[in-house]
């Protein structure tokens, strides 16, 4: 899929940035799988330069992430071309979800976030091969803080499930949160080789290769431009590595969340199993040692409350114990169920009782 846009002439545009260029959009097959040079070899007399794509669109409910490299290469005579190779995408469908296409990820919203930041694009194929790779460079380098964002959301998240006020699994946050290393990791591979081969430049212009990475002195007037790209990269590199060690930091604790809600249910079953041998052995123990023959069967008021006043009593003592010796205070829920299951245990009493025979 192939369109003729014009890049980085920002919103709203500025009539003297930005430059026209034929964008075309495939899916990336993998890192260090020799693309950047298959590419090269299609117009060896182009200049060449390669940059990492980070990209976070959309409003909460419905973003994407999509994760890959920009190939800019400019002959002389002839407008830019920009592949978009699309390596992964995520989209957020109840929960963060790797497309298995991530070109199904790919629309017009997507093609237009090579709007900002805005660019004086200059004459010459060089130049503008660097510019425009400098200004990918860049925008991806901003999108690090929506990701930034994701990740605050991830915690808010987790905190308010620990504060029990969200109902919301531990698995879910979870899943969350290892999509989103997956696609933090993988665009910081991108970024990474990017600084490493200085965005590529070494296909074509080895001399400008090393005046980049060693900071040789270059004649070329874009060599700054191509070393503020460099930096881009280099600031995209260290900034996702801050990201995946927060990511990594979080997963460690989640993990120890885990640990400890196993040792809430070895708690809540200790304290459920006193509950139950104090509310029906405690009233057994009455029965036996008194006997509830006099009292039987229960065809009356004054039986009825004398035969299950222990056993309300003693209920009642349980179920509290469990309430306010849970993690966490009570809610409103809790108490009602705890105040059903005593009418459901006196109830069973009742019609045992009052079913005995004469």
């Amino acid at each position: 899929m192939e369109t003729r846009r014009r890049l980085f002439a920002g919103d709203p545009e500025h009539a003297e940035r930005g430059v026209w260029a034929n964008v075309t959009h495939e899916r990336g097959r993998g890192l260090n799988d020799g693309s950047e040079e298959v590419f090269f070899r299609r117009d060896e007399e182009a200049h060449f330069r390669v940059v990492p794509l980070l990209r976070v669109l959309g409003e909460p409910g419905s973003r994407r992430i999509t994760v890959g490299q920009v190939v800019v290469s400019v002959a002389a005579d002839s407008e830019p071309e920009v592949t978009v190779l699309v390596h992964a995408a995520w989209v957020e469908d109840n929960g963060w979800n790797r497309a298995a296409d991530p070109l199904t990820l790919v629309d017009d919203v997507h093609a237009g976030s090579f709007t900002n930041p805005a660019h004086t694009v200059p004459d010459g194929p060089a130049a503008m091969a660097t510019v425009i790779a400098k200004a990918v460079a860049e925008s991806s380098r901003n999108a690090v803080a929506r990701v930034r964002g994701l990740r605050y959301e991830l915690e808010i998240r987790l905190s308010e499930h620990l504060d029990m006020r969200r109902e919301e699994s531990v698995r879910s946050v979870l899943r969350d949160l290892i999509e989103l290393s997956l696609a933090v990791d993988g665009a910081r591979d991108q970024a990474r080789e990017a600084a490493r081969e200085v965005m590529w430049v070494w296909l074509n212009d080895d001399t400008a290769y090393r005046a980049a990475r060693d900071a040789e002195p270059s004649d070329a007037p874009w060599m700054p431009t191509l070393r503020a790209g460099l930096r881009q990269c280099e600031a995209m590199d260290a900034q996702l590595k801050e990201e995946s060690e927060q990511l990594s930091r979080l997963l460690n604790s989640m993990s120890t969340i885990a640990v400890a809600h196993e040792a809430e249910s070895i708690q809540r079953f200790n304290l459920f199993a006193t509950a139950a041998a104090a509310g029906i052995g405690l009233p057994a123990l009455i029965l036996a040692f008194y006997g509830a023959q006099p009292y039987l069967p229960l065809d009356s008021f004054s039986r009825t409350w004398r035969a299950l006043l222990p056993v309300v009593l003693t209920s009642i003592l349980a179920v509290s114990l469990v309430l306010f010796r849970l993690p966490g205070k009570p809610k409103t829920l809790h108490i009602l169920a705890a105040v059903v299951v005593v009418m459901i245990l006196c109830g069973v009493l009742f019609l045992a009782g009052a079913l005995v025979p004469h």
